[in-house]
């Protein structure tokens, strides 16, 4: 195999020795000599997920998905699930029951883990379709209505809240 030049991705926060060691590594696995103008660290982004980089990272990288693969251009729509929740601000959103609509959505699944979380119920189903409560969604919750409201996408399934 030849190969004239590869570039690694390094995380700044990675010891130059380890560094060295996946330069040799290379050398003695497929016989490339790895002078370190071949090895390069990538800049963190960010240590906040839901941070305006981070997201603008993400559309990027949809955006580039979008134009360069064919599945990935086909038109994204799916039938939504019976509830889900509708987004309609980056602290604001209610639950949905969809009558045979389709628009794009993203999931979040979680582990529940023995902890009592935030559910649907008879008892909720109508307050949720006006108003979920912001302050009682868990952060991982919240975190991920920010995230898809920050991505432009108006609907989210998450288990616990949509499954009824």
């Amino acid at each position: 195999m030849s190969l004239k030049r590869v570039r690694l991705l390094i995380p700044d926060f990675v010891p130059k020795p380890l560094r060295c060691l996946v330069a040799q590594f290379l050398q003695v696995t497929i016989g490339f000599s790895c002078p370190w103008q071949y090895v390069s660290p990538i800049a963190m982004i960010t240590q906040n997920t839901g941070s305006p980089a981070a997201i603008e990272k993400v559309k990027t990288w949809h955006s580039q998905c979008l134009s360069n693969h064919e599945r990935c251009s086909q038109d994204q729509s799916s039938q939504l699930p019976t509830r889900i929740i509708c987004i309609e601000g980056p602290n604001q959103a209610r639950l949905h029951i969809s009558k045979d609509e389709k628009a794009p959505y993203v999931c979040l699944s979680h582990c529940w883990g023995g902890q009592v979380v935030v559910q649907t119920t008879t008892r909720t189903l109508e307050q949720y379709t006006a108003n979920l409560p912001w302050e009682t969604l868990p952060k991982t919750f919240q975190d991920a209505v920010q995230f898809a409201h920050g991505l432009g996408i108006k609907y989210l399934w998450i288990d616990s809240l949509c499954q009824y």
